[in-house]
C-alpha cells in the first residue's frame, strides 16, 4: 500500500522507496514519522529470524562530491534498482547523509552486482573518490552482506548508522546541510533498468580470425546493410566474484568548471577554428607476429588542449552534466569542421557523438555532406553513460543512425561494465573497452574466464581494447582473445 514518504517493494509489484525527513529533536512530527535510520534498524532487527535468502548492500554515496549528491542523482540511483524492486521482495532505505541501504530476498548476486556497476559508472568521474586495489579496506564504497551468514556484522553496521544519525541530529551538524527531498513519485523508466545479461552474439561457427577480420574490413568498405549480428542465447552463466570496491577521498587541487565558466567557454568556442583541435587515431587489427592493419580512423577533440588554451585552471570533467553539455557543443563544431574538409577522407571515419546530437538537424546535414565525400560507412561512438541516461532516446538515435547507413560503437566501458552490459537493448557493431593498468589485479583476474567467453561469443573483430599506451596493454588484450586495439602504442607501429 502506498504511504506518504515513499513506497514498499514486494513481489506483486507494489513499490516503496522510502525517504528520510529530517526533523529537529523538539519536533512532534518525529513521533509520527520515524527516520529512515530508525526504520532501517527496526527492519534489521526483524531479520534475525528471517535472514535466509536475503542479501544487503550499503552504498556509501555520502563519499561523493557535493554536486553529485543532488535530488536528481537520487532519481538516477533509485532507477538502477528498478528491476530488483519489481521482481523481488526488496527494500531501499535512503539515509540522511545520502547513503543507501538495499535489502533483497532471493536476488541473484550477479543481478545486484550489475546495479552496483551501473551506479559506479554514473559517478566514475567523481574526483572525490578513487578506486583502491586493496579489497580489505574498511571504508568501502559498497559493503556486501549475506544476512544469513553475516547477520551480526549487518546489525552492528546498521546500529552504527542509526546512532551516528541521532548524534548528528542532536548536534544539528549534518555535513551536507541539505535536507533530503520527498520523492514519493520516484520510479525510473523500465527501459533504463538493468536486466540480467544472458544474451551474447554468437552465430554458432568459429571461422579463422583472419577471415573474420577480412570480412569486417570488407563490410566497412561497402555501404549497405547496417544490421548487427543476431543475438543468441548464451549457454554459460556468469558467476561474478562479489568483492568490495573501495574508495578514498582525494584532495581537490583544481577547481571544477561551473555554469559561469561553461558559459565563458561556450562563447570562446564560437570563434575557435575547431580543425586545429581535432585529432586522429586509428583502430587497428593486430595479430601476434604481424603488423597493425588500420580498420578505421577516429576523429576526436582534445579536451586537454581546450582546457589549456581556453579555460586553464579549471577541471572541465568534474561535473558530468556540465561536461555533457560541453560535448554537445563540441559535436556541432566537429561535424561542421569535418563536413567542410576539401579532400575525400581516406578509409572509414569514426567520431565521438552524443545521443542528442544524432537526433539533431545538424547531424542530418553533416551525414548528407559526408555521404557526398565517401561511400564508406560512418562509425558513431557513443559513451555508455550517455546511453544509459536515457535508453528510449538512445534507441531512437540508434534507429536513425542505422537508417542513415552508420555503424555504431559503444565507448566509455571498463571490464566491469562490459560484463554487465545487456546487449538485448544496446545493439552495436563495436564495443570499446578501456585498458586498465591494474588489469592483472585479483579483481579483474577473477573475471578472466568470463571476459574470454564474452569476447569469443561476440567475435574478436567486434571488441576493441583502447587506451593501449604500452606493449603490455596489447599483450593483455591478446590473452583475452582481442584482436582490435587503439592507443599510442599502436600509433608508433603504423
Amino acid at each position: 500500500m502506498k504511504r506518504r514518504g515513499g513506497y514498499t517493494a514486494c513481489k506483486q509489484g507494489r513499490i516503496r522507496i522510502s525517504m528520510n525527513i529530517r526533523v529537529r529533536k523538539d519536533s512532534t512530527a518525529k513521533q509520527s514519522r520515524p527516520s529512515q535510520e530508525e526504520q532501517l534498524l527496526d527492519y534489521a532487527r526483524q531479520l534475525k529470524r528471517h535472514g535466509k535468502g536475503r542479501h544487503a548492500i550499503h552504498l556509501r554515496l555520502s563519499n561523493l562530491s557535493r554536486q553529485n549528491r543532488q535530488p536528481h542523482h537520487r532519481h538516477m540511483v533509485a532507477g538502477a534498482f528498478n528491476s530488483l524492486i519489481r521482481n523481488y521482495e526488496a527494500h531501499l532505505f535512503w539515509l540522511n547523509n545520502f547513503d543507501l541501504v538495499f535489502v533483497g530476498k532471493d536476488c541473484g548476486l550477479d543481478e545486484i552486482n550489475r546495479v552496483v556497476l551501473q551506479i559506479r559508472l554514473m559517478f566514475k568521474d567523481d574526483h572525490n573518490i578513487a578506486v583502491e586495489d586493496d579489497p580489505d579496506q574498511k571504508d568501502g564504497f559498497c559493503d556486501w552482506y549475506d544476512i544469513e551468514k553475516n547477520y551480526d556484522d549487518f546489525l552492528k553496521q546498521m546500529t552504527y548508522l542509526h546512532d551516528h544519525h541521532l548524534k548528528l541530529q542532536e548536534l544539528d551538524e549534518y555535513p551536507d546541510a541539505q535536507n533530503p527531498t520527498d520523492i514519493d513519485h520516484l520510479q525510473a523508466s523500465p527501459e533504463a533498468s538493468p536486466t540480467p545479461d544472458t544474451d551474447a552474439v554468437n552465430d554458432g561457427s568459429t571461422p579463422a580470425i583472419h577471415n573474420n577480420l577480412q570480412d569486417m574490413v570488407d563490410h566497412l568498405s561497402h555501404a549497405g546493410s547496417t544490421d548487427t549480428q543476431p543475438v543468441a542465447k548464451e549457454e554459460a552463466e556468469y558467476s561474478f566474484h562479489i568483492h568490495r570496491e573501495d574508495y578514498k577521498p582525494k584532495a581537490k587541487t583544481v577547481p571544477p568548471m561551473g555554469p559561469a565558466e561553461l558559459d565563458k567557454l561556450e562563447r570562446a568556442l564560437e570563434s575557435v577554428d575547431m580543425s586545429t583541435l581535432i585529432r586522429e587515431q586509428k583502430a587497428c587489427a593486430l595479430l601476434p607476429g604481424e603488423n597493425p592493419h588500420p580498420i578505421f580512423t577516429e576523429h576526436y577533440v582534445s579536451i586537454d588542449e581546450i582546457n589549456q588554451q581556453i579555460l586553464p585552471g579549471y577541471n572541465l570533467q568534474h561535473d558530468r552534466w556540465l561536461f555533457q553539455r560541453l560535448t554537445r557543443i563540441l559535436d556541432r563544431k566537429v561535424m561542421f569542421s569535418l563536413s567542410n574538409i576539401p579532400n575525400t577522407p581516406h578509409g572509414v571515419l569514426s567520431i565521438n557523438v552524443n545521443v542528442d546530437s544524432v537526433l539533431s538537424t545538424s547531424f542530418s546535414q553533416f551525414r548528407q555532406k559526408i555521404q557526398h565525400l565517401t561511400h564508406k560507412p560512418l562509425i558513431l561512438e557513443f559513451q555508455l553513460f550517455d546511453v544509459i541516461a536515457d535508453m528510449k532516446k538512445f534507441l531512437d538515435a540508434q534507429e536513425r543512425a542505422k537508417q542513415m547507413g552508420c555503424k555504431l560503437a559503444l565507448d566509455g566501458m571498463d571490464f566491469y561494465s562490459f560484463l554487465a552490459l545487456d546487449r538485448r537493448f544496446i545493439k552495436v557493431d563495436f564495443y570499446k573497452i578501456a585498458w586498465q593498468e591494474n588489469f592483472t589485479s585479483h579483481h579483474i583476474a577473477d573475471m578472466h574466464n568470463q571476459l574470454i567467453s564474452q569476447i569469443r561469443s561476440l567475435g574478436p573483430e567486434r571488441v576493441i581494447l583502447c587506451h593501449c599506451d604500452s606493449q603490455k596493454a596489447v599483450q593483455d588484450g591478446q590473452k583475452l582473445g582481442i584482436h582490435l586495439f587503439q592507443g599510442y602504442s599502436l600509433d608508433e607501429l603504423i
